[in-house]
């Protein structure tokens, strides 16, 4: 696998002591000129924008790392919240921030938040990122039961992508985003860039009302 122990540990020690504005700005697969910004009624922030928007899912199954096939609906369904991103296992720039950001999330989260939340997951290169691959993946980055990674085909995962708007047209080329709902027929939330896992937690307790002194945001 690309990403290696050493490089991965240096991720996670840069998250948890808290890059300066602009230290991930060279790791995304895109040169920094051409990276997509959010929409003019997204809020700015140092490191990432945020936006809240609606996003219709399609009709579509993913495949799991237990290699079962769930429809859309159970993987991003249930009453909890729930968080996503998009990843591929042989990513060497975007996709280990991303994850490192997610592993350092988690550990931050309540015994409770944690097994209330559902983190998803999702490779944008099927073609190589089997049910395997995803589990050794998820291993790598100590990922807990409440964080799932999925595959799919092609033509489901372009779908997704395209359902967040996300799709950039190769794996090369996709952008730096999560996202994030409180519950079923929530609003999205649209973090682009490369928040914290500390404003990603902030964010997250805002969203779902247990930090109120974010709730005015």
């Amino acid at each position: 696998m690309t990403l290696s122990i050493a490089r991965f540990s240096g991720l996670l020690l840069l998250l948890s002591l808290g890059a300066p504005d602009g230290a991930l700005a060279g790791a995304t697969d895109t040169p920094v000129a051409e990276q997509p910004v959010a929409c003019a009624s997204s809020t700015a922030n140092a490191s990432y924008q945020r936006s809240l928007q609606d996003y219709p899912m399609p009709a579509l199954s993913l495949r799991g790392m237990d290699d079962v096939a769930y429809p859309l609906e159970v993987v991003l369904g249930g009453e909890g919240p729930v968080m996503v991103n998009f990843i591929f296992t042989t990513c060497p720039t975007i996709c280990p921030v991303l994850s490192a950001t997610f592993a350092s999330f988690q550990q931050q989260l309540s015994a409770e938040e944690l097994a209330d939340i559902r983190m998803v997951s999702i490779s944008i290169d099927p073609e190589h990122d089997t049910p395997v691959r995803l589990r050794e993946y998820a291993a790598m980055f100590n990922a807990s039961p409440s964080w799932r990674f999925y595959t799919g085909s092609l033509e489901a995962i372009v779908a997704v992508q395209k359902a967040f708007e996300a799709y950039r047209g190769s794996k090369m080329n996709h952008a730096p985003l999560a996202f994030m709902r409180a519950g079923p027929g929530e609003s999205w939330l649209r973090l682009e860039g490369f928040p914290k896992s500390s404003e990603m937690l902030a964010e997250y307790r805002a969203l779902t009302g247990t930090d109120p002194t974010m709730a005015a945001r």
